[in-house]
């Protein structure tokens, strides 16, 4: 396709995790892509890397100047920006278009006559829409994507000529979500969140009954199709009690079952650490298996192409923030509700050595998450499998400055370890030097600043 000169495309705040891959579809689908962002991180560094103009000021000057250059035709914003924001200012009074991403989204897959797949879902996003782009890539099936993180197989967001699928990271919060009606919606998980968005697990069980209903077919484990309320009559019975992960495909009204372990073939089987990655894994199996006798004669054979899939799956290279070695013995992960603690403890203990202890230093997101009894409740067990557990203050974002700030102290009150209370700071920084003496493995979690500070600590302590 020719670059489409003359349309720019602005992105207000290009460097989030949203954006940045956005951005990068966007320019390979032929707009002229810049933006801003109030900091630099790793998403505006790949940015500019890639020849896409990235202002660290974010006032009506800046934008009114980039403008001025090249008139601007459309502006996208993140979720988090105000209403006073003085990029919106600029918009409404030169008359220029502005919108959340989604607009832009579903402009794109319009035009390129794309077929959704949506990955929603409370845990396993990420890791699901990067386990089924990898196989879309390993099995040589042309494909556009965007995903929330960085992955190692290629750009964050990217549209291939040629491509009849776009598989989409699609994320509940600000219900963007509902703003798609999928060919396929995939669900990995459902466990209530974003308590900022939706007052009550009710309104967010409600969210996603809608997002199904308005999907031409869905993929959702057995347990989580039961928490919601859906157009279809027809009633699933209970899965074999046996299955270790059951799966059910809804389509057009009707619901089928299939029942998928997680060992997912006799040879070879799934070789990928964490129960939760394994589930991951079997339910990106199941996405290719319902499309991918489009695409060649060789995927008719479901056998053959499951064991291919499984050994495609087994190289799999995971993303940024998901369990991700940063040096010897530490690791980092966006883990920041009680199930995903859990999961990710569960994964370490696979890979922790005989004679060594699991650290691990914890972030709580948001005040308003903490205020949710089920995540004060979950606190209790969810760090069974930790040794050491190194307690920060929580990392404050859109909060609703009404709540009481939950300290450390009462947050960690009920958890079933001792706990450490603690500060990202050089005192931390000594105490995590003594247990990679010890060949401990530190696992940092959160999904906050933690992971710079994480990141920076590793550098000092390379081997």
């Amino acid at each position: 396709m020719s670059k489409n000169t003359s349309m720019h495309l602005y992105f207000s705040g290009i460097g989030g995790s949203g954006l940045t891959p956005l951005s990068m579809l966007a320019r390979d689908c032929g707009f002229e892509v810049s933006g801003s962002d109030g900091q630099a991180g790793s998403g505006t560094g790949e940015l500019i890397k890639q020849g896409i103009k990235i202002s660290f000021e974010q006032s009506y000057q800046e934008i009114k100047e980039a403008h001025q250059l090249k008139p601007i035709d459309w502006i996208i914003v993140s979720s988090s920006l105000p209403e006073n924001h003085p990029h919106i200012t600029f918009a409404k009074d030169n008359n220029i278009k502005i919108s959340k991403r989604s607009l832009l989204i579903n402009s794109i897959i319009e035009s390129k006559n794309l077929k959704l797949i949506a990955i929603s879902g409370t845990h396993g996003k990420t890791t699901t829409t990067a386990m089924i782009t990898w196989l879309f890539k390993k099995l040589k099936i042309p494909v556009s994507y965007l995903i929330g993180s960085h992955i190692s197989f290629g750009n964050a967001g990217f549209w291939e000529p040629g491509a009849s699928y776009f598989i989409f990271e699609c994320d509940e919060f600000d219900r963007n979500f509902l703003d798609f009606k999928p060919q396929l919606s995939v669900i990995p998980s459902l466990d209530y969140d974003h308590p900022d968005t939706y007052p009550t697990e009710e309104n967010y069980l409600q969210a996603f009954s809608q997002f199904l209903n308005q999907s031409q077919s869905f993929l959702i484990n057995f347990n989580d199709l039961q928490k919601l309320t859906l157009d279809f009559e027809q009633k699933i019975s209970q899965p074999d009690s046996t299955s270790q992960s059951s799966i059910v495909l809804g389509n057009n009204g009707e619901l089928g079952k299939f029942q998928i372990s997680t060992d997912i073939a006799p040879k070879p089987s799934l070789n990928i650490p964490g129960n939760h990655n394994k589930s991951n894994a079997s339910i990106a199996l199941q996405t290719i298996l319902q499309i991918a006798t489009e695409f060649n004669e060789k995927f008719q054979n479901r056998e053959e192409l499951l064991h291919e899939m499984v050994k495609i799956l087994n190289l799999f290279p995971g993303t940024s923030r998901r369990f991700e070695k940063i040096a010897k013995n530490i690791y980092s992960d966006y883990a920041h509700s009680p199930v995903e603690i859990a999961a990710t403890l569960q994964l370490a203990t696979e890979i922790l050595g005989p004679n060594s202890e699991l650290i691990v230093v914890y972030q709580p997101h948001q005040n308003i998450r903490q205020h949710e009894k089920t995540i004060r409740a979950g606190y209790q067990n969810c760090f069974e499998k930790a040794d050491q557990i190194y307690w920060l203050p929580t990392y404050l974002s859109r909060e609703n400055p009404e709540l009481k700030i939950l300290t450390p102290a009462e947050l960690s009150s009920e958890v079933s370890k001792e706990v450490i209370l603690s500060n990202l700071n050089q005192e931390l920084e000594r105490e995590l030097k003594k247990h990679l003496e010890n060949q401990d493995l530190i696992l940092f979690l959160g999904a906050g600043d933690i992971d710079d500070w994480a990141k920076n600590f590793a550098l000092k302590n390379r081997e």
